[in-house]
């Protein structure tokens, strides 16, 4: 499934801030709220997107716009005024594209092959205790997560800081995707500040997987993590 076709036009960078802009009274009527609630409103995620802020650093071939940092940081500046912590996880949550383009296209297939407007969390904080053991057909995955700020309104998420074992009994940090049933997300978020971004642990209990994922920082972009179907 390939949607370039399916964008009818990128929208400037002047005109994603004037649709950030435009939000900044809506979020800030909502912000005491979303501190009090530990979440943003499902509202306010679906306005971002239907103002097309995750896409900004999406591929082309999956309906993004392929543009810079700089205009998602422009963006997530301005949302601020309104509501930090939906500009909070608005920043995580539009690189997550990006980082997914890197790997693969059978990444991209797995998340947006049956919806291309699915999210991605991801979060790096692992314990010493994640652990990804090798069986046959693929690994079992072990471990908790934390900090995984807007969570609960994402289908998969990206994982970092997972020990795999090799054949040679050495171990080395992979990075990993999970679909939203190979997870539980576990309500710790009792913080002082940034209480709405709702960045909770996740726990992984032996999760079936297929493949792991080199690390993409190492240049090793060639193989995937699949949870089972």
């Amino acid at each position: 499934m390939n949607l370039a076709d399916k964008v009818d036009a990128i929208p400037s960078h002047a005109e994603l801030v004037a649709r950030a802009r435009a939000l900044v009274p809506v979020l800030a009527e909502r912000a005491a709220q979303t501190e009090q609630d530990r979440i943003v409103p499902k509202a306010s995620i679906d306005e971002l997107q239907a103002a097309g802020f995750f896409c900004v650093l999406g591929p082309k071939r999956w309906g993004g716009y392929e543009l810079g940092l700089e205009v998602a940081n422009d963006i997530a500046m301005i949302l601020a005024e309104g509501c930090m912590s939906t500009a909070w996880v608005y920043a995580v949550l539009a690189v997550e594209p990006f980082l997914i383009a890197l790997f693969d296209e059978r990444v991209a297939q797995d998340v947006w092959g049956n919806d291309p407007a699915v999210l991605v969390c991801g979060t790096s904080a692992g314990g010493p205790g994640n652990k990804a053991v090798p069986v046959e057909g693929g690994f079992r995955v072990t471990g908790r997560w934390r900090f995984a700020s807007g969570c609960d309104h994402t289908e998969w998420t990206f994982l970092g800081g997972c020990h795999v074992a090799d054949p040679a009994g050495t171990s080395a940090e992979w990075r990993m995707l999970l679909p939203r049933s190979d997870y539980q997300i576990v309500d710790t978020w009792q913080v002082a500040g940034l209480r709405g971004t709702g960045s909770r642990d996740l726990v992984v209990e032996d999760a079936p997987l297929e493949e792991v994922m080199a690390d993409l920082f190492a240049g090793r972009a060639d193989a995937r993590l699949k949870g089972d179907a």
